[in-house]
């Protein structure tokens, strides 16, 4: 009975490479084995980390760019994410220890938990508004930059002054310098990361642009338009300086002058032009970046889906502002038709669309499409409004026409052209009532606007009213000079001329044009 005792206690004890030989790997034979697979896990997850703090304090988009670059990040932490998981299970089989399980563990939640808490929070809380984004604004503020300051109510409306003064006398020197160069290119280009080297060769290429901001200005008297200054004002914490612009042709557009004081001197650093819904700066940015992007580094990440895929269009995008000045505007829709949707409703392509489809006339169908798009892609917007008022009234579209005008008015703080143009719509309507109150109000917010004078004297020719059109004449006389050229474009001037009004104001003009010794 010992002795069988004997033999049980005697028995060898079980051997673990038995075990091993039943399904479980060698732990010393694949100790490296599984270290190289952990540890190339560990490398990706730190890579992983990176793309996510990138993802955290890279640029930030907004609207479809931001949820495209959101997605493009997530599937890029992912595309590392992934492996590590794999490479982290491959080193459990091979040893299945608990630093390779807690990094299978930490990897699933990163993957699954982390990552995709990140990529909302990045896109619903770090994402700005439009209003605040530097893509509708600037890269940076310009009093974010160092001796910037806004300048005083007071600097500001004499500056204003002083620049509509230069505009209707041609004064180039003080145009030319009246715009800063740094600020403006500052605001167009320094969310880039571009060279100060780059950034210095495009400021000498744009002090060297024949199409100024002084030169663009002056056109407009040139060409028989007029340019007023009407107000300062704030937006948000810039001052801007309100101006009118009216062309030859009397199409009418308005521009804030954004001002910033540097080294004591008040100067442009921006203008937002309404009629295209943009600032300068917005605009030169699309205009060049494509050049720009070629001649430099750049950072990558700078640019929104919306720029990469302009960018990747930049060949018939170029081809389609060649042809635009050209004036070839076949060519200009038959390349908008071709561009992808991101690039076609970009502003600057919008606008050049419209240019050749109104060169197809305004009631073709061409122009028809353009003003529809433009109404759904930008529906409340001012240059939408400035584009198309004229179209409205001219078609019949009344209420549209008076939506426009509302609009603008409520845009700008209110302006006498305004009720001018409302005045218009009246008279084509004719509710000549509604448009003699319209261009009345317009002589008394602004008694020295021409086009308020000549519109009302041209619906008092409308109705025949010969006496009441000499008495409005000699009432004008005190605050406007109506030359001769300027009255023979009033619609119904030669039926006056035959009249004995006409001659009896004539008369009047001749007696008060002598030499008081002659009267004597």
């Amino acid at each position: 009975m010992n002795a069988e005792n004997d033999s049980v206690n005697e028995q060898p004890p079980p051997d673990n490479n038995s075990a091993n030989a039943k399904g479980t790997l060698k732990p010393r034979k694949y100790r490296k084995t599984a270290t190289f697979f952990l540890a190339v896990g560990w490398l990706l997850a730190g890579l992983n980390f990176l793309f996510l703090t990138a993802l955290i304090l890279g640029p930030r988009e907004y609207y479809f760019g931001g949820i495209v670059t959101t997605l493009r990040y997530l599937v890029n932490l992912n595309i590392f994410n992934i492996p590590a998981l794999i490479f982290g299970f491959i080193a459990w089989l091979f040893r299945r220890c608990q630093p390779a399980k807690d990094f299978c563990i930490v990897t699933l939640v990163f993957c699954f938990v982390i990552n995709p808490s990140v990529g909302l929070f990045r896109l619903f809380v770090l994402t700005p508004s439009p209003v605040d984004s530097p893509r509708t604004r600037a890269a940076l503020t310009d009093t974010c930059l160092p001796g910037v300051t806004a300048p005083s109510e007071e600097a500001a409306e004499k500056f204003a002054r002083r620049l509509e003064e230069a505009i209707k006398a041609g004064d180039r020197l003080f145009l030319d310098s009246s715009v800063d160069l740094d600020l403006l290119v500052n605001r167009a280009f320094s969310w880039y990361g571009f060279s100060q080297t780059a950034l210095d060769n495009f400021k000498r290429g744009l002090a060297d642009n024949p199409n100024r901001i002084g030169d663009t200005l002056s056109t407009y008297v040139k060409e028989g338009g007029d340019v007023k200054y009407l107000r300062i004002h704030k937006v948000g914490n810039e001052t801007r300086a309100l101006f009118r612009l009216v062309s030859g042709t009397a199409k009418l557009n308005y521009s804030e002058f954004i001002l910033a004081e540097r080294k004591g001197a008040t100067r442009i650093s921006d203008v937002y032009v309404f009629s295209q819904g943009e600032l300068l700066s917005v605009m030169i940015r699309w205009w060049t970046l494509a050049e720009l992007l070629k001649a430099t580094v750049f950072y990558e990440g700078s640019l929104s889906s919306d720029e990469q895929e302009y960018m990747e269009s930049w060949t018939d995008v170029s081809e389609l502002l060649e042809a635009y000045a050209a004036d070839d505007p076949d060519r200009v829709l038959a390349m908008y038709g071709r561009l992808p949707f991101s690039v076609r409703k970009n502003r600057l392509i919008m606008y050049k669309r419209r240019g050749a489809a109104r060169r197809k006339g305004l009631w073709s169908m061409e122009y028809s499409k353009a003003a529809e798009d433009m109404e759904n892609l930008f529906p409340n917007d001012v240059s939408t409004h400035l584009a198309f008022m004229g179209y409205y009234n001219d078609s019949g579209h009344y209420a549209k026409a008076y939506a426009s005008i509302d609009a603008l008015e409520k845009a700008i703080g209110g302006d006498a052209y305004l009720e001018v143009l409302r005045g218009h719509v009246n008279y084509r309507e004719k509710k000549y009532d509604q448009a003699m109150a319209a261009y009345e109000r317009a002589i008394e917010m602004e008694p020295t606007l021409k086009k308020a004078y000549l519109s009302e004297l041209r619906l008092l020719f409308r109705q025949g009213k010969w006496v009441e059109a000499t008495l409005f004449l000699i009432r004008s006389e005190e605050n406007v000079e109506l030359s001769d050229a300027e009255l023979q474009t009033v619609r119904g001037m030669l039926s006056y001329k035959l009249t004995k009004e006409y001659r009896q104001w004539k008369t009047l003009q001749q007696e008060q044009e002598k030499p008081i010794n002659e009267l004597e």
